[in-house]
């Protein structure tokens, strides 16, 4: 039976583009133009029209050949980058009634550290080298509202290791 709860997160009319942008941007560019470039003002559509719902339980893979746009999306609802186009929700956040993109720096940044996560391509861009594995763990944990208290921390983040499988000797080891 599927549930009646709103989404978790839903996109409407994702955009993002790079450039100055014009009326023709959009009938310009995509598959079936074969380019992503505006002829007319060199704009760079990096992607359109993008809406979708995720709901509790659901898993959502984001796929495509390499300048596809996922990046751009991804910056975007992880509230890095503001879109071109379109609107973001969470459900926690005024009962799913928020745009998140229009939301202050400061909303964004707590909206982050509360709500969002990203595993960035690049290991260098997501930890920090400096740290082990657990401290690279723990640092989220601490944003998230959780006393600063060695114990339950460290119990957390052996938990959290374990669920993922990741051997918990490893805990205190530098990342490399």
């Amino acid at each position: 039976m599927k549930s009646t709860a709103p989404p978790i997160l839903e996109v409407q009319g994702f955009s993002k583009f790079f450039g100055p942008g014009c009326p023709q941007c959009i009938e310009a560019t995509g598959p079936e133009q074969g380019n992503n470039v505006c002829d007319r003002c060199s704009t760079v559509v990096a992607c359109h029209g993008i809406s979708f719902q995720l709901y509790e339980g659901e898993v959502l893979g984001i796929v495509g050949e390499s300048g596809s746009g996922k990046s751009s999306l991804l910056k975007c609802m992880h509230l890095d980058e503001v879109p071109t186009f379109g609107s973001m929700y969470h459900r926690e956040v005024g009962l799913g009634r928020i745009d998140l993109f229009q939301c202050s720096d400061q909303q964004k940044r707590a909206i982050r550290n509360r709500l969002l996560g990203i595993v960035y391509q690049s290991p260098h861009l997501g930890l920090r080298m400096e740290l082990s594995a657990g401290a690279n763990v723990a640092e989220p944990l601490l944003l998230q509202g959780l006393r600063p208290r060695f114990s339950p921390i460290r119990a957390r983040i052996v938990e959290l290791f374990s669920q993922v499988e990741l051997p918990v000797s490893r805990l205190d080891e530098p990342v490399r």
